[in-house]
């Protein structure tokens, strides 16, 4: 019984870390996301704005 608790508790702490990997993960890409919407957005309002200027 002892090694079956055990071998359940691995396996609960082994998902709760493989969890926080794939939410950790998640967030990350979301931020990449959004910076390079942002930049490329910037990147085309600083154009639109040069070719009203010339």
């Amino acid at each position: 019984m002892n090694l079956f608790i055990i071998i359940i508790i691995i396996i609960i702490i082994i998902t709760i870390i493989i969890i926080k990997i794939i939410i950790i993960v998640v967030v990350v890409v979301v931020v990449i996301v959004v910076v390079v919407v942002v930049v490329v957005v910037i990147i085309i309002n600083q154009n639109i704005i040069s070719f009203k200027i010339f």
